[in-house]
């Protein structure tokens, strides 16, 4: 009954901040990246965690094999974002992303140290729990794997290693 009256909320709140842009979860999804952040923006922190929670509950109704296509569609699409850029354009797209990464830490340091040690301790299982089950999913993933699929797979694992350059920002990032 808690779930139908959360999906309840969902929807309506979701129904109430989409724009004419966008008034399906896929339509906001095809929305542009720059037109998805504005929009993103524009919500308030409650209308953010109802539209979060919807776009979770849609993507575990998809299946495996749906949710690993629109991964792919969106590496893919990010990818050639990217290689259209302009070196200095790059570097403004790295600040940014940056930028965004050291907000979301703040706001994850801030929730953390407002936990109780107990709340903490029950985060920590939680997240080793995911992080167990994403290694297990892989691990799984790399044995169901021909030996052409693995050789690929290591060959853009070693594309995206080179691409990043050494340590943990690239030589670019160091001015090497």
């Amino acid at each position: 009954m808690r779930r139908l009256a959360l999906l309840a909320v969902i929807a309506t709140t979701f129904t109430l901040a989409v724009p004419a842009a966008a008034q399906t979860l896929e339509d906001l999804l095809n929305l542009s990246p720059e037109e998805r952040r504005a929009y993103w923006d524009s919500l308030s922190e409650d209308e953010r965690r109802a539209l979060g929670e919807a776009l979770r509950l849609e993507r575990e109704q998809m299946s495996e094999s749906e949710r690993q296509a629109l991964a792919e569609s969106r590496r893919a699409e990010a990818r050639t974002r990217w290689d259209a850029m302009s070196p200095e354009e790059q570097a403004g797209a790295r600040e940014q992303m940056n930028a965004q990464r050291e907000q979301r830490r703040q706001r994850m340091r801030e929730q953390w140290d407002s936990m109780t040690p107990e709340e903490q301790a029950q985060a920590r299982e939680k997240m080793q729990e995911k992080r167990e089950a994403n290694r297990q999913r892989m691990r799984e993933q790399w044995e169901s794997m021909s030996d052409e699929e693995r050789a690929a797979a290591r060959e853009r694992m070693s594309q995206h290693r080179n691409r990043r350059g050494p340590g943990p920002q690239g030589d670019q990032a160091r001015g090497d």
